[in-house]
């Protein structure tokens, strides 16, 4: 897995996903070893037989998550050209998504009913068309659907190249009043 060449993007975002996943996991991989040490020694104390391989395995286990961590920093390095373009262009991504969502608030605002009608035919058209219908003429901006599964998507790039991962409150505020609605 972290012998991947990167040739495309998605061959490195598939080596960027195996990197998150060994840093994300590493605290709790690591304390996890004496734990499960300390149970074999309070089986063989109580006279509870373990196997041999268990013993070795908890030896050998440590010396190989020092290993998958090395392949990690050094495939890390190995790959940092890439990882710096690609996460340069996840930060101008996430500066356009900013306005993007800024422009949505303002329209969902501006188009949600809010105060009371008669018409609930209507009103109803235009919650599903801003809720989840597709971008056109009558709803240029997009749907909250569309916008929240975008961020959803930067967030996810965000964290793969280490990057801050931004709350979108505007999304999470029209969500709320979506379902007041």
């Amino acid at each position: 897995a972290l012998d991947t060449e990167v040739t495309d993007l998605d061959s490195l975002l598939q080596v960027m996903s195996y990197l998150r996943d060994v840093r994300k996991r590493t605290d709790s991989t690591e304390s996890m070893f004496e734990p499960l040490r300390n149970i074999v020694a309070l089986l063989n104390r109580r006279d509870v037989s373990t196997p041999a391989e268990i013993a070795q395995g908890l030896e050998q286990l440590p010396m190989t998550w020092a290993t998958v961590k090395k392949k990690t920093t050094l495939t890390k390095e190995k790959h940092s050209k890439e990882q710096s373009q690609q996460a340069e262009k996840v930060k101008r991504d996430s500066k356009e998504f900013e306005f993007r969502t800024e422009e949505f608030f303002a329209y969902f605002k501006k188009t949600m009913p809010y105060e009371y009608s008669t018409d609930d035919e209507q009103a109803y058209a235009v919650m599903d068309r801003t809720h989840h219908g597709a971008k056109n003429d009558w709803n240029p901006v997009g749907s909250l659907v569309d916008i929240k599964r975008d961020a959803i998507r930067l967030n996810e790039m965000q964290e793969l190249f280490e990057l801050f991962v931004i709350e979108y409150r505007q999304i999470d505020q029209c969500e709320k009043e979506a379902k007041f609605l």
